[in-house]
């Protein structure tokens, strides 16, 4: 009776391999392997909440050292986020981002600051507070378009699946393993 057991769970585990094997052998093979997606925006966001207190320090406590190290920060945190997580190609598009948008933002804000000041005693002042509300606006934007469009890393995702029959000294072990 033993050897019947025994015969029958061999001849189950050859006909599972058999069956997996036919199965693989109808689908079409993918040329490329899965992949997976790593998002890492979290860090780059975290950099720019540390540039953005830097920055709001200094204009509190009227310190040029803070303020240069907060616009640092913010322009070098991100990029190098990207490096420390293994990808340098969003370096480019992150600085780009950084440095453009922000300008862009401080130029519409002085045209609205210069259009709407009616040119009186306050109007340089008018353009330069609305050009810099411009540049933090544009540094909010350019910081949500870094982490949720350049902070994403693709990798191959590998899948393997082995059994195997071992014989033992009171008949055998069955073993299955995977990595999915």
């Amino acid at each position: 009776m033993r050897n019947i057991v025994t015969a029958a769970a061999v001849a189950l585990l050859l006909g599972l391999s058999s069956t997996a094997s036919a199965a693989d052998a109808t689908e079409p093979k993918s040329k490329e392997p899965a992949t997976e997606v790593r998002w890492y925006g979290y860090q780059t966001f975290l950099s720019d909440a540390a540039s953005t207190a830097l920055i709001i320090g200094a204009a509190h406590s009227e310190n040029v050292v803070l303020a240069t190290l907060g616009a640092g920060t913010y322009l070098v945190g991100g990029p190098l986020i990207h490096v420390l997580n293994g990808h340098p190609q969003a370096v480019g598009p992150s600085v780009a981002v950084r440095l453009g948008i922000p300008a862009v933002g401080g130029l519409i804000g002085a045209g609205i600051g210069a259009a709407t000041s009616g040119g009186g005693d306050w109007s340089g002042l008018a353009i330069i507070v609305c050009g810099l509300v411009g540049v933090a606006g544009g540094a909010s934007i350019a910081s949500i378009i870094d982490a949720t469009t350049f902070a994403k890393q693709t990798k191959p995702r590998f899948s393997s699946f082995s059994m195997g029959v071992a014989p033992t000294q009171g008949g055998f072990t069955i073993g299955a393993a995977g990595t999915f």
